[in-house]
């Protein structure tokens, strides 16, 4: 009785190293991939020579502890040879990168550096739907991802700060979904950090938290003649006692909202200009005013959808690569064919 007993333990601990082992591997396959597909594209001579010296300038600065100046994108737009690319896209995130120059002081790093990220959203996506669905699903929707066009796509595009998105939504996804909302919340915060577009997908998954099915509070009991005496200090306390009541999703999904919506205004509308950015400059649809689309296109819907219909495509197309689906991708693909 001793015996299986006690092997069964270790039985159990083999099998659950299995996958654990396997997602290494698929990580780590994918992330060698990713960098090896880029870098023979810059050996090449296949990379662009925009966007990846941009960064590769901004990266360089960062690295000797000076502000990340790129002064081709300076140069190019107009603002000087010592702009800093802060006034671009608030994109601080990506002095994460700066301390891998002191191993290789070239672009090459950067290429790299975003194969590795891209492969690293493959544990929080297998986590998550290892979970719902079990771990033969976890690997097809982790392999799928992989593979998937867009991330073909982000790489394509030699470098962008997009690169840090995949993991950094799946993480706050996922450990949202494990119940870890602190640790979803430091990963939210971080993704601010990515660009300063990016509390509008915390404003959507707020509104998912927000809109989804879930139980209501009941009406919060209390005395009517108390109430009237008490006047506006007692409705006060009612209604926070409501909030306190309504279910931690929805509370969650008005705070992500709230929190993304100000974060996105905040640094478009004052810190890319305390940089010495335009804030306007890569709004291309003025046709809708210089802001509030959602207010206009609600007033007047037809105008909105003949605007953004023969609207200008934005200077970079690299968050519509990365945000696609794999289903419009394929689509086009096919077309090209």
């Amino acid at each position: 009785m001793e015996g299986p007993a006690d092997g069964a333990p270790a039985g159990r601990e083999r099998r659950s190293r299995r996958p654990d082992a396997a997602l290494a591997a698929l990580v780590a396959a994918a992330a060698v991939l990713n960098a090896a597909y880029s870098l023979m594209r810059l050996r090449a001579f296949r990379a662009s020579t925009y966007d990846l010296v941009i960064f590769d300038q901004a990266v360089r600065s960062y690295s000797r502890f000076d502000a990340p100046v790129a002064m081709v994108k300076g140069v190019h737009n107009g603002f000087g040879p010592d702009f800093a690319i802060l006034g671009d896209h608030f994109s601080p995130l990506l002095a994460v990168i700066a301390p891998f120059y002191r191993l290789h002081d070239g672009p090459g790093t950067l290429l790299v550096a975003q194969g590795v990220l891209l492969a690293l959203a493959i544990v929080p996506i297998w986590r998550y739907t290892s979970r719902r669905l079990g771990d033969r699903a976890a690997f097809c929707a982790s392999a799928a991802y992989a593979l998937s066009w867009p991330v073909a796509e982000a790489l394509a595009f030699d470098f962008h700060e997009v690169a840090f998105v995949p993991l950094l939504s799946a993480l706050m996804v996922e450990r949202y979904d494990a119940g870890r909302r602190g640790q979803a919340a430091v990963a939210a915060f971080v993704l601010l950090l990515a660009k300063e577009d990016m509390g509008l997908l915390l404003a959507g998954f707020g509104l998912y938290l927000l809109v989804r099915r879930q139980q209501e509070p009941a009406p919060v009991p209390g005395d009517g003649a108390t109430r009237a005496d008490a006047g506006r200090t007692s409705r006060l306390r009612g209604l926070l006692q409501w909030v306190r009541r309504l279910p931690e999703d929805r509370r969650a999904g008005a705070a992500y909202i709230l929190v993304g919506l100000v974060a996105t205004w905040v640094c478009s509308r004052l810190l890319i200009a305390a940089f010495g950015g335009d804030n306007d400059y890569y709004w291309a649809y003025g046709s809708l005013g210089p802001d509030l689309p959602a207010r206009r296109c609600t007033c007047s819907p037809t105008r909105g959808t003949r605007s953004r219909r023969s609207a200008h495509r934005p200077a970079s197309s690299a968050r519509w690569r990365c945000s696609s689906s794999p289903c419009c991708c394929s689509r086009s693909r096919r077309r090209s064919r």
